[in-house]
């Protein structure tokens, strides 16, 4: 039997099934889905799948937000996305969109909530939990911001720059290394004020997903 090979488009998946199975595993776009709304609902592209095609992009090939199509393009997208999508589109307008609704929707408690999920499904056991912060200085100028703004101005810096201003980073993570919380925040936050709150927000986060009651976790603040 004869085949015409100049029919056949080759394709390179990579990476990218592998990623993908996860997400769907942990539920992603199910998650951002049930929370965000868009003007734009007629677009064939829904606010999860946005963002499961940025994770991939991520993971296999990081690429800037107007470049996300061209990664796309000479991939077999129906088959990691569904029947009629294209690698079109995922424009940078698209997305753009997407990344705005998914912003409105408070991606902490979405990422926060995922990764509590993905502790059951994946069974890790957990026995601490470890909360720190981290500074990054920045060069420039900067004017002050509205108090509800993201302040980037002078702090304690952990980089030993107390000339430049800065902002903040907090993250917390169990004795598995999986991160169940991150936030960005203001250059002169205290760790004790910080770490304080967040073990709050997470113990109560566990306790509902995970605990009932909550006895055999033993949360930790670790300033540093």
């Amino acid at each position: 039997m004869n085949i015409n090979t100049d029919k056949i488009t080759p394709v390179i998946d990579g990476p990218i099934p592998l990623i993908l199975s996860h997400a769907r595993k942990l539920g992603i776009a199910d998650e951002i889905n049930s929370r965000t709304t868009r003007d734009d609902e007629k677009s064939i592209i829904s606010t999860g799948m946005g963002i499961e095609a940025i994770i991939a992009n991520i993971l296999t090939d990081r690429k800037a937000l107007y470049k996300v199509q061209e990664f796309y393009e000479g991939k077999d997208v129906e088959k990691f996305f569904g029947p009629g999508i294209k690698a079109e589109h995922f424009n940078d307008d698209a997305l753009g969109r997407i990344l705005d609704a998914f912003y409105e929707a408070n991606p902490k408690e979405i990422f926060t909530s995922i990764a509590i999920k993905s502790i059951g499904i994946y069974n890790i056991k957990v026995k601490t939990i470890h909360t720190d912060t981290t500074s990054k200085s920045v060069y420039g100028e900067y004017t002050a911001c509205e108090e509800d703004d993201l302040q980037i101005v002078r702090g304690h810096s952990k980089d030993h720059r107390p000339d430049l201003k800065q902002i903040m980073f907090g993250l917390a993570n169990t004795n598995k290394k999986v991160l169940v919380g991150g936030e960005v925040l203001n250059g002169n936050t205290s760790d004790k004020t910080w770490n304080n709150f967040f073990i709050q927000e997470i113990r109560k986060n566990l306790c509902q997903a995970l605990f009932s009651p909550l006895t055999e976790l033993d949360i930790e603040s670790l300033n540093q």
